[in-house]
């Protein structure tokens, strides 16, 4: 069975994140886990039959946000 849903623009703006991604307009989008390294976001799809039994996705998108030194961005 697939997965019911559009692809819907996130907005980043007023959150850490630094870049912008799609999520599906279906799927339950909790609030984002902050932690001393980074965010993550999690989202969750709707529960489909699967050979009879129920079953659901699951995504994360991360960003780490440690402070790089100017050395440490030449690094990269």
């Amino acid at each position: 069975m697939r997965l019911a849903g559009q692809p819907t623009p996130s907005d980043p703006s007023g959150t850490p994140f630094i870049f912008a991604f799609d999520d599906v307009d279906s799927w339950a989008v909790p609030a984002a886990l902050q932690g001393p390294g980074g965010r993550r976001q999690g989202f969750s799809s709707p529960m489909v039959s699967v050979d009879g039994e129920p079953e659901s996705a699951g995504i994360r998108v991360g960003q780490q946000s440690q402070v790089l030194t100017a050395a440490g961005v030449d690094e990269i």
